[in-house]
């Protein structure tokens, strides 16, 4: 008698690993469509809801409409999960939950840049702590009209880079709009207009978050990315607003 060949046992089903990068993308994916040339988006934790009436009032006073980004909250998540999901380094160097929050925000909001909103060439991102003064959208037309076609080839451009100027004398030369920042000038953010090519950067070369965005982006800069400078801030920060100066970080 022949004998029978054995099957081979069926593997047990593995239960699916969670994607804890999709979950994150999904739950903050709040993009409105919004109209006009450049999308505009505020980072803003649920919890911090007097910045964001400040915000609204500001805004409105500019004319300027935008969209709240629901911030990520970097002390609910299970650190150890975003670890093994590559999401987060194993030795990053972020100093609390806020900054990690904001990181993986403007992470989430470069991606859904690329994928939701495929017409725009740049996207306009604010934190709350900005003050946004009420002739902000002339300042900003007149910004994108003064840097010409070649604007779109920038990779992000801070809006607020007044604490940046003076640690940067070297490249703040000329008279046109912007000055580049090299990879010894600091990175401001507060106000970022990001293109295209800047959020694919963010979406492609910025995970495991390993530390801050500003630090991350400045390891980045003449290497993948090119950062350059409003030559006039176009924004105040919280800090400088109520000092009465326009030169403290954001």
């Amino acid at each position: 008698q022949q004998q029978q060949q054995q099957q081979p046992k069926p593997k047990p089903t593995q239960p699916a690993k969670p994607d804890l990068w999709k979950e994150l993308k999904e739950t903050h994916n709040i993009f409105a469509g919004l109209p006009g040339k450049v999308p505009t988006y505020v980072i803003n934790l649920d919890t911090d809801t007097a910045q964001l009436a400040r915000v609204q009032a500001d805004a409105a006073a500019a004319q300027l409409q935008f969209s709240r980004f629901k911030a990520v909250q970097g002390d609910t998540i299970d650190l150890t999960a975003l670890q093994k999901s590559n999401i987060l380094a194993q030795n990053p160097d972020i100093p609390n939950p806020r900054v990690l929050g904001k990181a993986l925000s403007y992470l989430v909001l470069a991606e859904r840049m690329l994928s939701s909103n495929p017409d725009a060439r740049h996207m306009l991102v604010l934190e709350d702590s900005a003050f946004i003064p009420s002739d902000f959208v002339d300042r900003l037309e007149s910004l994108i009209a003064r840097s010409g076609s070649e604007l779109v080839e920038y990779g992000i451009i801070s809006l607020d880079c007044s604490s940046v100027a003076a640690a940067c004398a070297t490249t703040n030369t000329g008279s046109g709009p912007l000055f580049p920042l090299n990879s010894e000038c600091p990175v401001q953010t507060g106000g970022l207009l990001i293109s295209r090519s800047g959020a694919q950067v963010l979406n492609t070369q910025m995970l495991p978050v390993a530390a801050s965005i500003e630090k991350q982006l400045q390891q980045k800069i003449g290497k993948d990315l090119r950062v350059y400078c409003a030559r006039v801030p176009l924004l105040t920060s919280a800090r400088s607003k109520a000092k009465g100066r326009d030169n403290a970080e954001l």
